[in-house]
């Protein structure tokens, strides 16, 4: 697979696609723009657009060899400049490296979502890579813009942090949310990450992790706590067709059958 990645590399540089390119008057060197990869490797991929894209980013963004010059977009079939880390400045370079390594020793990483304030909508989400990195007993919860990204746009330190875990009430449809509550202690501010993971599988594998990693659930506004409850009739739900809540103690004596209808 790495001599496919470095064949892709060989084949950019002679067709010449990396060269120098200008946007509002500002030139990006050793840059090649994603379309015309794409146009590139479309004999690699049957010719379908859609499938060079899907192998350019296996090959070249997944694996940290390429990414955006101003690390603000994954990659895209678009005019958008992009350039390999090997062609990028040593001080670039040695953050992405860095960042690799931070990525190589963690054992949970992956894609994301993750909700923004917006002035034009009541929902807007955006594709983030996380990691959990838990080296040197300090450990960090960080967000990547993609997986690509010299390094990340936004940090957490665990220990630093009181965080709150609670179901998102405005969770982004047919995926599976939590919110952090995390109030750092040094500087006194409060953060909140509301992070939408693919389905409920990924959701607990964070939730896990962050836990085994120190992250300290604290009881939410209700007073209760997922860790304080010892019976399933001290919990209640609303109803699903009336919307009245319902104390689960009205069926204590019963025989009851509890179904997850949200999983996949």
């Amino acid at each position: 697979m790495m001599e496919a990645k470095l064949d892709i590399v060989e084949l950019m540089r002679d067709n010449d696609l990396i060269s120098s390119n200008t946007y509002h008057f500002k030139s990006y060197p050793n840059s090649f723009v994603g379309s015309k990869l794409v146009t590139l490797l479309l004999p690699l991929a049957n010719g379908s657009r859609e499938e060079a894209v899907k192998l350019a980013q296996e090959d070249l963004f997944d694996t940290r060899l390429a990414h955006h010059v101003c690390d603000d977009h994954a990659f895209k079939d678009e005019d958008l400049f992009y350039r390999l880390f090997e062609d990028e400045v040593d001080e670039v370079r040695r953050e992405a490296e860095e960042t690799s390594r931070m990525i190589e020793n963690s054992k949970t990483t992956g894609r994301l979502e993750l909700r923004c304030d917006s002035w034009f909508s009541n929902e807007a989400w955006t594709n983030v890579f996380g990691i959990l990195d838990t080296r040197n007993n300090k450990n960090f919860i960080h967000l990547l813009q993609d997986k690509s990204c010299t390094s990340p746009f936004r940090s957490l330190m665990v220990q630093d942090c009181v965080c709150f875990v609670k179901e998102c009430v405005n969770c982004k449809t047919g995926s599976y949310c939590f919110n952090l509550y995390a109030y750092n202690k040094e500087k006194q501010k409060k953060e909140m990450l509301t992070l939408c993971a693919k389905n409920s599988k990924e959701q607990m594998r964070w939730l896990t992790s962050l836990h085994d990693a120190g992250l300290d659930f604290q009881k939410d506004e209700d007073n209760t706590s997922a860790v304080d409850v010892k019976s399933i009739f001290e919990l209640g739900a609303k109803s699903l067709c009336s919307k009245e809540y319902i104390e689960f103690n009205k069926f204590k004596g019963s025989v009851c059958l509890v179904v997850n209808v949200a999983s996949k």
